[in-house]
């Protein structure tokens, strides 16, 4: 394996440098230097002072601060969460003139095991073919590590060279990179983010594309403070490691449950989902944002069958992707296990994903979703919203929360809503806002603000808080419901 430098070889006999291949990016013929230029730029932004990126032939060099471990591994990891890159490997560069007597104190063998050497020729000029360099380094490893053995097809350790014009690179391991294109080279995207597990990963597989992605994020609170100090924040976080420049908006949609409170659920979801593709259209409009794009999975749920995703894409106005289109769930999991953002995404959150119809219709007339929107003063309705539209700072939040697990906070969260459920007791964290049936702002019921039917408290009930949506009051089934003894739920005023 790699050691560190000796006394008598630091200075210019061996340098340590990162090496960065990429793929793609090799195949964009003229355009090509444009594509490495961005892609030496978000490394070196994300790197800071101190370490020098250099594109050499064909591949990128990473040159850390300082010899010390610590610098090259902070590389390393920055590398990694890198689009553009296809593997990178540590490396040493040496120079041309005697590398095969220094190769040796590269590498600590001591232990034996077998090995193999392959090498690289980037300048075809080196008086040397690749075989006859492999046999000299072979050579000079076996004799400072007599106990070494050569094994071409399964090696213990392969030492690969490459050979440049003006020095060589030798390294030992490759490491994948996530591949892609470099960010900021394929246009600037709005992804509406939910804190859900889908949205996460579409924003990631747009980054990964070359997107230069921004989040926006509908949320049920009065303050967007609250948003701040929840999950999406944080999952915003996670994705800043992969696109440290992104931003996140919050916009709150409070002014459409106020408009279209009334209407019957077979359209409620399909309505609020062209509610925000006409507020994300506007917003993207005003702001310069060539696309949306969404975390939908077609079929995955009844919104994200073909014909509500074609009356969802009618109310934008701009181009929509959806990265996840042809992803089932289990892949989507994957990729957010993967990326870092399963477990945050599993935390409760009263989001807009958690918005649930009981009859969601699967044939929806064009006609008729479009004379209810006429009913409502959209323009209106969409200046107030994005008029209350907010930035939340996303560098500097905390990656995860404290105080327990993620499960262990799952558990709990989970027996707080059954042992209210089976007692039918308020929500002990709002003891003091009244009894069942009454909003914590003492506003009753039976007074709700569509003046039609009874309600029950977003806040006073924990079925509310775990499962954010539902179109019963507590603890009643269907059949009350049916009896004439249930109604449509509706949000606190105070929300």
């Amino acid at each position: 394996m790699m050691k560190g430098l000796s006394p008598d070889l630091t200075g210019q006999e061996a340098r340590p440098v990162l090496i960065g291949h990429y793929s793609e990016v090799a195949l964009k013929g003229s355009n090509r230097s444009y594509f490495e230029s961005v892609l030496a730029r978000n490394i070196r932004d994300k790197l800071g002072e101190g370490y020098v990126v250099r594109r050499v032939e064909g591949r990128l060099l990473v040159y850390p601060p300082s010899p010390d471990g610590n610098a090259m591994s902070f590389a390393k990891q920055v590398i990694s969460q890198t689009f553009g890159i296809r593997n990178f490997s540590p490396a040493y560069e040496v120079s041309r003139d005697d590398f095969v007597h220094i190769i040796p104190s590269l590498f600590d063998l001591s232990n034996g095991g077998t090995f193999r050497v392959t090498v690289k020729r980037s300048d075809k000029s080196y008086p040397f073919s690749s075989i006859e360099v492999q046999a000299k380094v072979g050579e000079a490893l076996l004799r400072a590590y007599p106990e070494l053995r050569v094994d071409l097809k399964n090696p213990s350790v392969t030492i690969s060279l490459e050979i440049l014009r003006d020095r060589v690179l030798v390294y030992e391991e490759k490491l994948d990179g996530l591949g892609g294109l470099p960010v900021g080279t394929s246009g600037r995207v709005l992804a509406l983010f939910s804190g859900g597990i889908d949205s996460p990963v579409a924003a990631f597989l747009s980054m990964k594309r070359g997107c230069d992605v921004d989040l926006l994020h509908f949320h049920p609170f009065n303050d967007a403070e609250e948003v701040r100090k929840s999950k999406v924040a944080r999952l915003a976080r996670v994705l800043s490691a992969y696109e440290p420049k992104i931003k996140l908006f919050a916009v709150p949609y409070y002014h459409f449950n106020v408009t279209f409170l009334t209407q019957g659920d077979k359209y409620q979801l399909l309505l609020f989902r062209r509610f925000m593709m006409k507020v994300a259209s506007e917003f993207a409009r005003r702001h310069g944002y060539d696309a949306l794009a969404t975390g939908d999975s077609l079929g995955q749920v009844a919104s994200q069958i073909m014909l509500n995703l074609k009356l969802i894409d009618a109310a934008a106005e701009t181009l929509v992707l959806r990265p996840l289109i042809a992803f089932d769930k289990e892949e989507i999991v994957a990729l957010a296990k993967r990326i870092g953002t399963y477990e945050l995404s599993l935390e409760p959150y009263r989001d807009c994903c958690s918005m649930v119809a009981l009859h969601p219709s699967l044939r929806p007339s064009q006609e008729e979703v479009e004379k209810i929107e006429g009913s409502g003063k959209y323009d209106e309705l969409l200046e107030r919203t994005l008029g209350d539209l907010r930035e939340i700072p996303v560098r500097g939040l905390p990656w995860v929360n404290g105080g327990g697990t993620h499960w262990e906070k799952r558990r709990a969260a989970s027996t707080r809503f059954w042992d209210t459920h089976k007692s039918g007791r308020v929500n002990p964290s709002h003891e003091g806002s009244g009894q069942r049936g009454i909003y914590p702002c003492g506003q009753r019921a039976d007074q709700s603000p569509c003046g039609k039917r009874r309600g029950v408290c977003h806040r006073s009930s924990s079925r509310y808080e775990l499962f954010q949506h539902s179109l019963r009051p507590r603890g009643r089934g269907r059949g009350a419901q049916d009896r004439g003894q249930g109604g449509r739920s509706v949000p606190c005023p105070c929300l």
